[in-house]
């Protein structure tokens, strides 16, 4: 089940995802508006 973002959360457009890189390894997806961190396969 998946969490509404809070009211003091900054949802991302599409184009600012795709423009984010944080320098890890780590994988992410846009849920809503809101990046999510995925598990490790």
């Amino acid at each position: 089940m998946s969490q509404a973002p809070s009211s003091d959360t900054q949802l991302l457009t599409f184009k600012d995802f795709v423009r984010h890189d944080d320098d890890t390894d780590s994988r992410y997806e846009l849920v809503n508006g809101v990046q999510v961190e995925m598990p490790p396969e």
